[in-house]
């Protein structure tokens, strides 16, 4: 438009809609960094890191739960997103330099998932200077700050950890009756403990709401326990991580009795905070 403020109009048919121009932070777009150390990896990272953006806390009262984790071993990255309740991480391969522990804004994982999606080879690198992170495909390179903080090097303690495996579930049935579950009660805690005949797993909803009787069948106990609670909603989150298929539960006792959840033929595991029995 010629109106000296460098608005524009988009014009389709008799619809228009006129955009205003505004100042941005640059005069100029910015050259992308100059890349020191980097490497590739296949597309399966960009689904991974996606599942753990839904793991990371979105409130600031614990700053370093808001940014997304990606760890480097000798030829695995291992992907983290976490909460205080709950804790995503799945392993996959890279090929090329081992990068430092990368700390990232969850704003940043969010838009590689979204504009590399349909990639086949993700490049994954660090400035000359390592203060930005950059991740690119063969058309688009993105590039953000590398957040100053520590990774947590209770990841690695938790996966090296030992766990006692509980039960096999089929993902479908639990997720519906915890869904049922979740209609039944404001109180959003949930118990699951065997049956007597442990043919099952019952579902206790303290101080539900609606009187319901709920139970998951297609279950394989593999070691009896007494009966575990946690948050519901968090529950659900930590299983529906999962493609359909048997999920497997077991008890970290290394880390105060944490659920850990898996799948076969997946990398990713999910582990959950249990809570106290409620007050009767």
């Amino acid at each position: 438009l010629p109106d000296g403020k460098g608005s524009i109009v988009v014009k389709s048919g008799r619809s228009q809609v006129k955009i205003p121009h505004v100042e941005g932070i640059y005069d100029d777009i910015p050259d992308s960094p100059v890349i020191g150390l980097n490497c590739t990896t296949d597309s399966n990272f960009l689904g991974l890191l996606d599942s753990s953006k839904n793991f990371v806390s979105r409130t600031f009262d614990q700053v370093n739960l808001t940014y997304s984790y990606i760890g480097s071993t000798e030829n695995e990255f291992v992907i983290v997103g976490m909460n205080g309740f709950c804790l995503f991480t799945a392993t996959v391969p890279f090929k090329g330099d081992q990068l430092p522990d990368l700390v990232i804004p969850v704003e940043f994982t969010e838009a590689v998932v979204r504009l590399l999606a349909g990639s086949e080879t993700i490049n994954i690198g660090l400035s000359e200077n390592e203060r930005h992170v950059v991740m690119s495909n063969e058309s688009m390179t993105l590039y953000s700050p590398r957040i100053q903080q520590t990774y947590p090097d209770m990841v690695h303690k938790l996966r090296q950890s030992t766990g006692t495996k509980l039960c096999e579930m089929d993902k479908k049935e639990t997720l519906d009756q915890l869904r049922l579950a979740l209609q039944t009660t404001e109180q959003d805690l949930i118990g699951i403990a065997p049956t007597l005949e442990g043919s099952g797993i019952q579902l206790s909803v303290p101080r539900s709401n609606i009187e319901a009787e709920l139970m998951i069948e297609d279950v394989t106990i593999t070691q009896p326990f007494e009966c575990v609670y946690f948050q519901l909603p968090f529950f659900i989150q930590c299983i529906n991580t999962f493609p359909p298929g048997r999920i497997s539960m077991e008890r970290i006792p290394d880390f105060n009795d944490a659920i850990r959840i898996s799948s076969d033929g997946n990398t990713a595991t999910t582990t959950l905070r249990p809570y106290l029995p409620p007050e009767s």
